[in-house]
């Protein structure tokens, strides 16, 4: 009896109906990172990042651009989180040499997440909060 019990939470289990917008939280909600490097030098007016939004289903794509000081050549140690409305995005800039410039230089980097399934409507970028629009490439 017990096994003809284990068999049906199973049995309910795979044919639970899912949300499109949950997401498994053994994967997480940061499906891939991807550092796109430098674009050259910072030359907004404002230091605030800027992040482009694009949602296909059940993943949506935040495409970043920040300013930090030139000579960064890595991107690594990505993640994202949800705090009410609000999606956190961070990663940790590196350089392979030690060489660096004082200037400002604008940084790329692609987060696809699984799309929550409440709305975002504002989005922070390393702790700072980024100017957030809907698209596919910059400017």
């Amino acid at each position: 009896m017990r096994q003809i019990g284990i068999g049906f939470v199973v049995l309910l289990g795979l044919t639970a109906c899912s949300n499109p917008g949950d997401f498994d939280s053994d994967q997480g909600l940061l499906r891939e990172f991807k550092y796109l490097g430098c674009e050259g030098d910072w030359e907004d007016e404002s230091y605030a990042p800027e992040v482009l939004r694009k949602q296909e289903g059940i993943l949506t794509t935040y495409l970043v651009r920040s300013a930090d000081t030139c000579g960064y050549d890595q991107g690594m140690d990505a993640k994202a989180s949800l705090s009410g409305e609000t999606i956190k995005l961070s990663y940790r800039l590196a350089t392979s040499n030690e060489e660096m410039a004082a200037c400002y230089c604008e940084y790329r980097a692609r987060f696809i997440i699984a799309t929550p399934t409440s709305p975002i409507t504002t989005v922070e970028v390393n702790g700072d909060e980024a100017r957030l629009r809907d698209g596919e490439a910059f400017r």
